[in-house]
């Protein structure tokens, strides 16, 4: 590698590096939120079982001119079959990290979803001009708080908002719920 990349850069070879890098360098606390998983870490164990069984096998000269990895999601297309999932305080991580996030996103031509538990607001990020957006929303009790939510979005032109409510599903819930039947009035 040219001696004009980062030496971080130079020594972030694959994911297992980047979080000991990530290790040494954030607060405890901050690098335990971001590498644990919630409750038990079952979920986050089996994702990172599902990943260990992937292999990816190059086929050089195999429809290499004809490649399009775009998808259509909520309407939207993207480019790639992959979006910026929420991340909760990512803010913490790097200053203004929700939005540098939805620009990169926007950038490669997909999209980008605000957690719930994020360090800008839904109107921050939309004066970000990046899109697609969407925005996670848990079902609270206070029904009223959670419709505050949608409707924020929506006003913000988040794509995923009132209108979009049908494709919505909560596993907050006892039962998978569409949320729209749990907020309309």
């Amino acid at each position: 590698m040219s001696a004009t990349v980062p030496a971080w850069q130079r020594r972030a070879y694959s994911i297992d590096a980047l979080r000991q890098l990530a290790r040494g360098a954030l607060p405890r606390p901050v690098f335990d939120f971001a590498d644990g998983g919630a409750e038990d870490e079952f979920t986050l164990r089996r994702n990172e079982a599902a990943f260990d069984d992937l292999r990816l096998w190059p086929q050089p000269l195999r429809g290499a001119a004809e490649r399009d990895l775009s998808i259509t999601l909520f309407g939207k297309r993207l480019s790639l079959p992959v979006i910026v999932g929420p991340t909760g305080l990512a803010g913490l991580f790097w200053p203004d990290g929700e939005r540098c996030a939805a620009r990169a996103a926007a950038a490669a031509g997909t999209g980008f979803c605000l957690s719930h538990g994020s360090v800008c607001t839904l109107e921050q990020l939309a004066a970000t001009g990046a899109a697609p957006r969407w925005m996670q929303v848990f079902v609270y009790r206070d029904r009223g708080f959670t419709r505050e939510l949608i409707e924020r979005a929506a006003a913000a032109g988040f794509d995923a908002g009132r209108d979009r409510c049908d494709q919505c599903i909560s596993t907050e819930t006892s039962l998978l719920t569409p949320l729209r039947s749990i907020v309309t009035p």
